[in-house]
């Protein structure tokens, strides 16, 4: 049995000694960490919700008068920060903060994140669609939450979609970029350019189709939502490479478009 955190095998792969850890010991005292480990789902789930437990005890007793050791001055920055978060506080302090936040993230607004919330994980798991492997906490974990509260901290709105008001789907080629409304967007789009260009200006959606293949090109064109002569869709397509004139949407994205726009729906094509 081991628990070496500053081991970089362990780091890269501990799991194997974890599920030794619930096996033969659940709670164990490791005297190299100077931690108690617990290790089993249901004993940490009892121990987070035991009162007589608590994230800190600098609320009633130094680091003195507990028997150990002061942190060093150079790690100051670090224990400002995480004694700040209301995740390490305890009452009387926990309670205060608490009643504040809650007066703003109500259940009402937090239901109101979910478009958003839906529409930047999305963004961020296109990102990395096709790269096989890739570290979930940078890519994923970390971007969401941040980019997903920001707004709720500022005053300013993000701005709206640069097309007119009746449009349902908006697409604006220079920026590479197209939205549903204000519900959705923006998302990176590819198109078509010289003499496959994608033709602007106001249309609306004729049919669609979830598995449909080019006549002429012999291309599959998944999620494919019509609007325009000459067989012009949005539909799933690279991105890096342009089109034969139809709007290229990532996987996730042609999928929302085409479960969101019907026949006679604006579409609004900027240059």
């Amino acid at each position: 049995m081991r628990f070496a955190p500053s081991d970089v095998e362990f780091i890269g792969d501990p799991y194997a000694d974890y599920e030794e850890l619930r096996r033969s010991a659940p709670v164990h005292y490791d005297e190299a960490t100077d931690h108690w480990l617990i290790s089993r789902y249901t004993d940490v789930d009892a121990l987070l919700r035991d009162r007589r437990f608590g994230r800190t005890y600098l609320h009633v007793a130094s680091h003195e008068e507990m028997g150990r050791p002061a942190p060093p001055d150079w790690h100051d920055p670090f224990w400002d920060l995480i004694n700040a978060g209301i995740l390490d506080m305890e009452p009387p302090d926990h309670t205060r903060v608490r009643k504040l936040v809650s007066k703003a993230f109500t259940p009402r607004f937090v239901e109101g994140l979910r478009p958003r919330v839906q529409a930047i994980f999305d963004r961020l798991v296109d990102e990395v669609a096709g790269a096989g492997e890739f570290d979930m906490l940078p890519a994923l974990a970390e971007p969401l939450p941040v980019t997903t509260t920001a707004p709720a901290t500022t005053t300013t709105s993000p701005p709206p979609p640069p097309c007119r008001k009746s449009a349902v789907a908006c697409v604006r080629l220079s920026t590479h970029q197209a939205w549903l409304g204000h519900r959705y967007g923006p998302v990176p789009i590819g198109y078509g350019v010289g003499e496959h260009a994608t033709p602007t200006g106001v249309f609306h959606v004729v049919w669609k189709a979830e598995h449909w293949h080019s006549h002429e090109y012999g291309d599959p064109m998944p999620y494919s939502v019509f609007f325009a002569a000459g067989g012009i869709a949005f539909h799933q397509g690279s991105l890096d490479k342009s089109s034969h004139g139809c709007v290229h949407l990532t996987m996730s994205a042609a999928k929302r478009f085409f479960s969101t726009l019907k026949p006679g729906d604006e579409v609004q094509i900027l240059p």
